[in-house]
């Protein structure tokens, strides 16, 4: 889950929006760009050559900011900080999490290590700073599969240009210009972080909802088309146990047959060729205990629910404990007769509608018809789990259905 959530995450923070990106063929565009000045003063060398520390000494002490009201598009705040031992510090704030990128000091040479911990994710990933030649400090990570690349660059005009990406989706690069701000511009933006931060934990959420449903789908059809293969098998192995049984009657009553013209038998007193006594020893083949009436179904029907504001898990819907007469076999150890499990999945179906009318009428709503299942006491280990199968949170409801 943890590793799911972090390449999202990863492929979220490197499209971050442009919507303030420079205008194609303005004298700032990345194109367009041809000499960059760090902290406000051009340099006569390369940036490439002045190396991540140059950079990063010209950028320390400033903090920038981008704002936006676009609904599909999230605000930032950037913070570059120097310690008195000379480490650098970039702090990037979103709505998504506080990302904190720590640079020692005293390195050398046009390569820099970093480390950036995420704080809501409680990851850590390894960069590799480098300052391009038309002066964009870069940092790059990967980590779990995954790679993402972001960089920043101070232009003429005291604006600060950002871009991202990640290259499995793409070589292009996402642009965002930020401003400098001051301490009360920077409280502001703070504040409008947080009400992003709470509707991205929705969508968050909304989404997780919509992938946890999608997976349970997928996990009930692998289950219905297991036990499909199961009840083949079933149905195979019975149509060869009754083969051999009547081969062995057949051989059986052969070798009767010659027995008795060699030695007549006495008749048991009270039994005739029909008793019922002397039939019940013919039951030793399974069939006869295969069409006997099965022992009660027992089951539990339970559903998924929809988040509510201030739940600490997901919900789910249970029913009460519902009986209904079992089908043949049923109970009893080994292979259910061929047509018993579809009876008993008939009885449970018979009751979805109902049960799940009822999960609403508690007030909260389904994630989806797809993550209706049940346990029930097929086997005579399964009364536990039926058992067991109830609320167990504050968030859960338990309904009757019957």
């Amino acid at each position: 889950m943890k590793v799911a959530a972090f390449v999202v995450f990863a492929s979220a923070i490197t499209s971050f929006h442009a919507d303030a990106a420079a205008p194609q063929g303005s004298a700032a565009s990345a194109a367009g760009v041809s000499g960059v000045a760090v902290a406000g003063v051009a340099e006569a060398a390369s940036p490439a050559a002045q190396g991540p520390g140059k950079v990063l000494v010209g950028l320390a002490g400033r903090t920038f900011g981008h704002v936006t009201d676009d609904p599909e598009a999230y605000s930032m705040l950037l913070r570059f900080e120097q310690d008195p031992g000379g480490s650098f510090r970039i702090v990037e704030v979103a709505a998504w999490d506080t990302q904190t990128t720590h640079i020692a000091a005293g390195q050398r040479g046009p390569n820099w290590r970093g480390t950036t911990v995420y704080e809501r994710l409680d990851t850590k990933v390894k960069d590799r700073l480098s300052v391009a030649a038309d002066g964009w400090l870069d940092l790059t990570w990967t980590s779990w599969g995954s790679t993402a690349e972001r960089g920043f660059r101070l232009l003429p005009d005291g604006l600060l240009e950002r871009r991202g990406r990640n290259p499995a989706e793409g070589p292009q690069w996402s642009l965002t210009r930020l401003r400098p701000m001051d301490a009360a511009q920077e409280r502001l933006l703070m504040e409008q972080i947080a009400i992003e931060t709470t509707a991205y934990k929705a969508r968050v959420d909304a989404q997780v909802q919509v992938l946890m449903a999608e997976s349970a789908e997928r996990r009930r059809q692998n289950r219905e088309k297991f036990w499909e293969g199961v009840g083949q098998a079933a149905v195979v192995l019975g149509a060869a146990v009754a083969e051999v049984a009547a081969e062995r009657a057949a051989t059986a009553g052969a070798t009767g047959a010659a027995t008795a013209m060699a030695y007549p038998s006495t008749p048991t007193p009270g039994a005739s060729p029909g008793d019922p006594t002397r039939e019940a020893g013919r039951a030793g083949t399974g069939i006869a205990a295969a069409a006997a009436p099965g022992a009660p179904l027992r089951f539990v029907m339970t559903i998924s629910l929809l988040n509510k504001p201030g739940d600490t898990v997901n919900p789910n819907c249970y029913s009460n404990v519902v009986t209904r007469p079992g089908p043949p076999g049923w109970g009893a150890p080994g292979w259910l007769p061929s047509g018993s499990a579809e009876r008993a999945t008939q009885s449970v179906q018979a009751l979805k509608q109902r049960f799940i009318a009822a999960c609403r009428a508690t007030g909260r709503e389904i994630t989806s018809e797809g993550n209706f299942t049940w346990l029930w006491n097929q086997s005579p280990g399964d009364e536990d789990k039926v058992a067991r199968a109830r609320a167990r949170y504050r968030e859960d409801v338990t309904v009757s259905v019957d």
